[in-house]
């Protein structure tokens, strides 16, 4: 197999996606994506704004636009937002035009990680006990997960240690 040259992260907000796209991208000499920044480059609104203003649908849509426009890049690493792979396009087109690995972590461990960063907001999450409602979305999402991945690698020790397990799992040749 070529090596493909785009790789995509996947997994559940928190997992690390961004943190270890950026080191991963840095590793190997590659350009890096957070298709929730090119969103919110592309529709002038953050996330959170989007979700308010327009709703859920509207979001995925542009994070569908956002999904393409990073996969017509070459060498680059794509950081995914966690609900990119509810859409079928997205998980087909992530499989053909590179090579996808999914964070997995726990919803206790994610939980902890999104509500310890100040000044992060979680539309999903608003109102609702953070444990409960990651592991009920990981519940509805382990699945797509499953299904766009190559491979699947422990969001477990420093973003170094995951990047470094990506990098390993990675098919050079």
């Amino acid at each position: 197999m070529r090596a493909p040259s785009r790789i995509f992260l996947v997994g559940m907000m928190g997992c690390g996606k961004s943190a270890v796209g950026r080191e991963l991208a840095r590793r190997i000499g590659w350009g890096f994506i957070d298709t929730d920044a090119l969103v919110e480059a592309l529709s002038g609104y953050t996330v959170s704004e989007l979700f308010k203003l327009q709703g859920e649908e509207a979001f995925r849509s542009e994070e569908s636009r956002a999904l393409r426009l990073a996969a017509a890049r070459k060498s680059v690493v794509v950081a995914t937002g966690g609900g990119a792979v509810l859409r079928e396009h997205n998980r087909s087109l992530m499989r053909k035009t590179g090579w996808v690995t999914y964070l997995e972590a726990d919803p206790v461990v994610l939980a902890q990680r999104v509500t310890s960063r100040r000044g992060s907001k979680r539309p999903l999450l608003d109102g609702r006990d953070p444990v409960k409602a990651l592991r009920d979305l990981l519940k509805a999402r382990q699945a797509f997960y499953q299904d766009a991945a190559h491979a699947m690698v422990p969001a477990l020790g420093s973003v170094k240690q995951v990047a470094e397990a990506v990098q390993a799992a990675w098919p050079k040749d």
